[in-house]
């Protein structure tokens, strides 16, 4: 199994195309099985699974997926509001 570099603790992104690879970056730690997407999270999170949204859109107005690292007790929170473009962030939580 190919891995990816770890995902950093605290990254914030402000473009279009910083999202896209933020996105893309997560959906391959997921298929790859690094990180796995957890139901829980916030009232406002995601129903979608992240896998089913696709890279160039169209997006969810606002983004709000958790997810638990398999080689790690990290938990992750992604956020972004690509239909306002106010960018997002990926964070440890």
């Amino acid at each position: 199994m190919n891995s990816l570099p770890d995902l950093p603790d605290d990254v914030s992104f402000a473009t279009v195309a910083e999202f896209k690879i933020w996105l893309s970056t997560i959906q391959a730690k997921v298929v790859l099985g690094e990180i796995t997407q957890s139901p829980e999270g916030s009232p406002f999170a995601t129903s979608l699974s992240v896998l089913d949204v696709n890279v160039e859109g169209p997006w969810p107005d606002y983004i709000e997926w958790h997810f638990g690292s398999k080689s790690s007790p990290k938990r992750y929170k992604f956020s972004a509001n690509p239909y306002h473009g106010l960018g997002g962030s990926l964070k440890v939580v």
